[in-house]
C-alpha cells in the first residue's frame, strides 16, 4: 500500500495551534442502548455506558438488553423433529436476566436506575428493534477479539446489526479504557459519513482530537493521460478542500476539540487502519449505508473492513432520514436535486421555510419560445407541491403584505433542484419541465 498524506488548509497536522477551533459543545446521548452478554466480554461495555451516561449533561437513560436465541428443533429417533420445551426457553432468560444484574452492578459500582431486560430471537434484529422502540440516541455493543469464536460471534452481531439499526452503533473494544481521546472518521463526504463524524463527537472526550480523513482512490497514470490526469487531480483537490470547509461548518465542533483534515490515496479501508495506527487512535467512524460524493459505497466495503480488523473500538453511523439527507447534501455540496416526486414537498416546504420573504428574480428558458423573465423583485411567499395535478406553485407578493399577486405553475416536472451559497443561503430554484426550466434566484445578496 502507497499512500500520501497532506492537511487541507487552513489546519496543519504538523501545527496543533492551526487546527480550527470552533463551535459549542455536542448534544451528547440521552438514551443508550446497551446489548451485552451476560459474561466477562460485557466489562468494557459497561464501562463505556457509565462514562456516556455521566457526561450527558443530564440523567441518561441507560438500557442493558440480552438476547437469548433460538434453540431449533433437533432429529428424534423416530424420523420427526422435537421443539425445545417451553419451560427451558424461560428458564434461559432467567438466567441471562440475573447474568445482566451482575453485569450492571460490576465493581460494586450503582447501576444509577438502569433498566434491564431480556429479549429472544435473532440478536441483529432484536437489538436494532430495540433500539428504535426506546428511541436510544446509540447502540453499544462488544467486538470480540480474544479468540475466533470472539471475533465470530461479537464482531459478526455488531456489523449485522450496523447493516439494518436506524441509529449509531458503537463497537466497543476489549481495551477500552476511558472515552476516546482521538476519533479517525472516514469521509466521502455523503450524508452518512457527516453523521458518523457527528456520533463521534459525541463520545469523544471533551478535549480529544476529531481527525477528518478522505481517501481517493490512486489512478495508473500512463504518459498519454499524464496531462489530463494531472488538471483533473489539481481540481479533485481543490473540491476537497472546499468540502472539509464546508464540512466544518456543518459539524460545529466544540472549542475545546482538536480538529485535523487529511488527505490520503489508496485503499480505503487499508489506508484509514493503517492511518488510525499511525496516529494511535482508539475510535474509527465510518458511514454505513450509501454511496458518497465518488460512488463509493461504505457498506459492505470499508465499514466491514474496519469492524473486522480494527484494533480499536469502532462506531459506524447510517445514512440519515431522506429529507436531513437532502439538506445534508446541499449544505456540503451547494446543491441537491431530487427527481422523486414523494420528495418535493417537503423539500419545497424547507425551502420556503427557509427564504418567505426574500427578493427574487423568475426565469424561464424554453427552447420554443427563448428566455422570458416573468418578474423581478417581488418576494417569495411560497413554494409548494400539489401531488394530484402534478404541479409545483410559486408565489410571490410585493413588500408590506401576505396576499400572493403571482403565482407561477409549473407541470410535468422531472426534477427540481436547489442551490446553496458556502454560508448555507440558498441561491436559486431550478424546476424543469420537458425541455424547458424554470429557474428562482435570489437578488437580495
Amino acid at each position: 500500500m502507497s499512500a500520501t498524506t497532506h492537511v487541507a488548509a487552513p489546519t496543519s497536522f504538523t501545527d496543533p495551534s492551526a487546527r480550527r477551533r470552533t463551535g459549542a459543545d455536542p448534544v451528547r446521548p440521552a438514551s443508550i442502548l446497551v446489548a451485552t452478554r451476560d459474561d466477562d466480554s460485557s466489562a468494557p461495555l459497561v464501562a463505556a455506558a457509565r462514562l456516556l451516561a455521566q457526561r450527558s449533561g443530564g440523567p441518561a437513560r441507560v438500557r442493558v438488553l440480552g438476547v437469548v436465541e433460538p434453540l431449533y428443533a433437533f432429529a428424534t429417533g423416530f424420523g420427526g423433529f422435537a421443539p425445545p420445551p417451553v419451560a427451558l426457553e424461560g428458564e434461559r432468560k432467567d438466567i441471562m436476566l440475573e447474568g445482566l444484574r451482575r453485569v450492571a452492578r460490576r465493581d460494586d459500582q450503582p447501576d444509577d436506575g438502569w433498566e434491564i431486560e431480556v429479549r429472544y430471537g435473532a440478536p441483529a434484529r432484536v437489538i436494532a428493534h430495540s433500539a428504535r422502540e426506546a428511541g436510544a440516541d446509540l447502540i453499544l455493543m462488544g467486538v470480540g477479539r480474544h479468540t475466533l469464536v470472539d471475533r465470530m460471534f461479537s464482531g459478526e452481531t455488531a456489523l449485522a446489526t450496523l447493516r439494518i439499526a436506524d441509529r449509531p452503533v458503537l463497537a466497543v473494544a476489549p481495551n477500552f479504557d476511558g472515552l476516546p481521546r482521538h476519533a479517525v472518521v472516514a469521509v466521502d463526504f455523503g450524508p452518512a459519513s457527516v453523521m458518523a463524524a457527528r456520533a463521534a463527537l459525541r463520545v469523544l472526550r471533551d478535549d480529544g482530537t476529531l481527525s477528518l480523513v478522505h481517501v481517493k482512490t490512486r489512478l495508473e497514470r500512463t504518459q498519454a493521460a499524464l496531462t489530463a490526469l494531472d488538471s483533473w487531480a489539481a481540481q479533485y483537490d481543490a473540491g476537497v478542500s472546499h468540502l472539509f470547509e464546508r464540512l466544518r461548518s456543518v459539524l460545529d465542533v466544540p472549542s475545546n476539540v482538536m480538529l485535523e483534515t487529511v488527505e490520503l490515496i489508496g485503499d480505503p479501508a487499508r489506508v484509514i487502519l493503517s492511518y488510525a495506527e499511525a496516529v494511535g487512535a482508539d475510535l474509527v467512524a465510518v458511514g454505513s449505508h450509501g454511496a458518497g460524493l465518488f460512488e463509493r459505497i461504505f457498506l459492505g466495503s470499508v465499514s466491514t473492513a474496519v469492524l473486522r480488523s480494527a484494533p480499536c473500538s469502532v462506531l459506524g453511523a447510517p445514512e440519515p432520514p431522506a429529507a436531513e439527507a437532502m439538506r445534508l447534501r446541499r449544505l456540503l455540496l451547494g446543491t441537491v436535486e431530487s427527481v422523486e416526486p414523494g420528495e418535493w414537498a417537503g423539500l419545497l416546504a424547507e425551502f420556503t421555510r427557509r427564504n418567505a420573504g426574500r427578493r427574487t428574480a423568475l426565469e424561464l428558458d424554453d427552447p420554443a419560445i427563448g428566455a422570458q423573465v416573468q418578474e423581478v423583485g417581488y418576494a417569495l411567499r411560497g413554494a409548494a407541491y400539489d401531488a394530484p395535478s402534478g404541479a409545483i406553485e410559486l408565489m410571490f407578493g410585493t413588500d408590506g403584505t401576505d396576499a400572493a399577486h403571482l403565482t407561477r405553475s409549473v407541470t410535468r416536472v422531472g426534477s427540481v433542484a436547489v442551490l446553496t451559497e458556502p454560508d448555507g443561503r440558498d441561491r436559486a430554484l431550478c424546476v424543469v419541465s420537458g425541455d424547458a426550466q424554470t429557474l428562482l434566484k435570489f437578488i437580495d445578496g
